[in-house]
């Protein structure tokens, strides 16, 4: 047997008998007897902690999500306005910026309809700018994004097609709650 065999074996059984002696056991007994209590009583939460802590969130739920919706609701709403006012812009210009709007180079609103809101970013059969008469169609008068396939201009934030009038002048939202959205084009 080679020597360090021996002397490992006889290692192993000096740690196996200084493990089993009497005194080792009881003093070990007496220390897990004296902690247990402690342990046992701080091993967890209580029924009542629990549904205390369920209670709590369930409150805090039903206060955060309805003021979520309306926040939610606010920042459509104000994205709709806003679009709306780049329409009404692109429609009648801003003089104070030097931007000419469709009213100005073509003489006229844009039909009723979508159709006319169509006309302000392209061109199809209307006539072309004439620089010395300062008429005709110079646009595109809006940038135009597309979401989802559809044309983002011609949708309010909740996703629903405006409604552009041109007898009325109004460009309307129906949007989400809070009722519609009207801008009248001659007065903005």
């Amino acid at each position: 047997m080679c020597v360090f065999k021996k002397i490992f074996m006889n290692s192993k059984k000096r740690i196996s008998n200084n493990v089993t002696t009497p005194l080792k056991k009881s003093l070990l007994n007496k220390f897990l007897q004296r902690h247990k209590a402690s342990v046992d009583n701080t091993a967890g939460f209580s029924l009542t902690e629990l549904i205390l802590v369920i209670v709590i969130l369930a409150l805090v739920s039903a206060v955060a999500i309805p003021k979520m919706g309306e926040i939610t609701n606010n920042a459509r709403r104000s994205a709709t306005e806003k679009e709306m006012m780049e329409l009404v812009r692109a429609i009648i210009g801003d003089a104070s910026q030097g931007f000419r709007g469709y009213y100005d180079d073509m003489g006229r609103l844009p039909v009723d309809g979508a159709p006319g809101l169509v006309e302000l970013y392209t061109q199809d059969a209307q006539a072309d700018y004439d620089p010395l008469t300062q008429t005709g169609w110079n646009g595109p008068y809006i940038d135009v994004r597309e979401r989802d396939g559809n044309i983002d201009i011609l949708y309010d934030a909740w996703g629903n097609a405006y409604v552009y009038a041109a007898g009325a002048a109004t460009i309307t939202s129906t949007g989400g709650g809070g009722g519609n959205i009207v801008v009248n084009i001659k007065n903005s």
